[in-house]
């Protein structure tokens, strides 16, 4: 069996135990789904199942297929639960100021290409190596590696080594993907796009539709270290780039004060002003998030850049443009940086209909490819809830396909304006998690009722009262 048809296989094992608690996949089950998920043809799929169970002794009849994915990796996490990874301070996540971190992220991985089996069959021309232009080699889902020099990648974006950086997120296995354009999947789709090194990612969809949790999860895949700034608040040039700071307490807001007034009355630089006032001694220059970024090669995400005022999308322009272009201007010195050859610029945004939120300019959209991230399908959303709450499947299964039903009927009437507030899928988790303390419609009112709109609160009791 193929890498990729038995990662496939594992992954609907892997929803079905969390789901209902079962191995045993109906046979035309598994057919179809292993065949839209791989777009292999339908006989090649059933001939390599067949030829796979009698290799290994594992079971399959006319009827069901049973244990063929058993020691996979994402079967294994979804029988025994998620393992943490720890970082190298020995926590689960890493907080603190990233200016501190002198760790560097690992360099591309690679596989020894002179012992890897070619098969001719598994190369592809879709896009070429990230690296040296060579050609791709399927190695499983989502994994390639390059003929010529042996660079990893997934979905088009090089794979790091994993050197346990603090800034890498921390996510597991268990995302749940969606179908989009050309038969392929929001993490294909976004993962080719960051990989790009002429251009920017941009997802865009309703708020709750897990636009940050698909960077998080392609970032972890990729061990790539990665800082997110939102921008809906009230973000500055200084925190992107960095900025002048006191050394030490005394007269600081003096020392300040005379070099920005200088800086002001001369129009130059407050970095110009502090040498000719002779006090370069007293500052020290702070470098902000993108700064960092850029420097360290870290995947900068910019959540919400819609919503960014001008101040702080100037600071955005170099970073945005293509490979050859791509600068960040640090006014402050005077210096121009010229990215790592690892950074990526990743932004976020919610329709331009939301409070605070406007359209970005045509001119600086065309920096981007623009992925639209939309909520999961029904099916999907309800495999979400029960593994996220932990609800028995057995006992509650009902529950969450009328609470999903209902959710959709609420997000459908958003769309076509009835009400105002968007309902995400964290406000599913919240109802799941809920129902296990109280009956499962005061739950839903709950955590609905205190997210609405004033306006909104009848129709959505009222829906409420109609499904649950």
């Amino acid at each position: 069996m193929s890498e990729k048809i038995r990662d496939a296989l594992a992954e609907l094992v892997a929803q079905e135990l969390v789901r209902n608690g079962r191995d045993e996949i109906p046979w035309s089950e598994a057919m179809d789904y292993v065949v839209e998920q791989t777009d292999r043809e339908r006989t090649e799929v059933g001939n390599s199942l067949r030829e796979y169970a009698a290799r290994h002794q594992e079971s399959w009849d006319e009827q069901y297929v049973v244990g063929m994915a058993n020691e996979h990796p994402v079967v294994q996490e979804a029988r025994n639960g998620p393992t943490s990874k720890t970082t190298v301070d020995g926590g689960e996540e890493f907080s603190g100021d990233v200016t501190e971190i002198s760790m560097e992220p690992g360099d591309v991985k690679t596989v020894d290409v002179d012992n890897r089996e070619i098969n001719e069959s598994d190369l592809h021309d879709d896009y070429d190596c990230r690296e040296c232009g060579g050609q791709l080699h399927e190695d499983g889902r989502d994994r390639e590696f390059c003929t010529e020099c042996g660079a990893v990648h997934f979905n088009g974006l090089t794979v790091l080594d994993d050197v346990g950086h603090p800034l890498v997120p921390d996510v597991g296995n268990d995302y749940i993907r969606r179908r989009q354009r050309g038969n392929k999947t929001d993490v294909e789709n976004v993962s080719w796009s960051i990989g790009d090194p002429d251009y920017a990612a941009l997802l865009e969809g309703e708020t709750g539709v897990g636009k940050d949790f698909l960077i998080e999860y392609i970032c972890a895949q990729t061990n790539r270290p990665m800082i997110r700034l939102d921008f809906g608040e009230g973000v500055l040039y200084e925190d992107l780039v960095g900025g002048f700071e006191p050394v030490g307490s005394d007269s600081a807001e003096e020392s300040v004060a005379k070099a920005q007034s200088l800086s002001e009355e001369m129009d130059i630089e407050l970095a110009d002003a502090i040498s000719a006032l002779g006090m370069e001694s007293s500052f020290d220059f702070k470098p902000g998030f993108l700064h960092e970024a850029v420097q360290n090669g870290y995947v900068f995400v910019a959540d919400e850049i819609n919503a960014a005022g001008p101040e702080a999308t100037m600071a955005l322009h170099g970073v945005t443009e293509d490979r050859n272009s791509r600068h960040l201007s640090v006014r402050q010195t005077g210096e121009v940086l010229k990215p790592h050859k690892q950074f990526r610029f990743v932004a976020t945004m919610n329709p331009p209909h939301y409070p605070g939120t406007k359209d970005l300019n045509d001119a600086f959209k065309t920096r981007f490819w623009i992925e639209p991230i939309d909520y999961l399908n029904e099916e999907a959303e309800k495999v979400m809830v029960l593994k996220q709450t932990d609800l028995d499947p057995e006992k509650y299964e009902r529950f969450v396909e009328d609470l999903v039903e209902a959710l959709a009927q609420l997000r459908q009437s958003y769309k076509e304006q009835d009400i105002i507030t968007p309902i995400g899928h964290r406000e599913a988790e919240k109802i799941g998690k809920l129902a296990r303390r109280m009956d499962e419609s005061e739950a839903a009112k709950k955590v609905l009722m205190d997210l609405a709109d004033p306006g909104d609160k009848n129709a959505i009791s009222k829906l409420i009262d109609m499904y649950l």
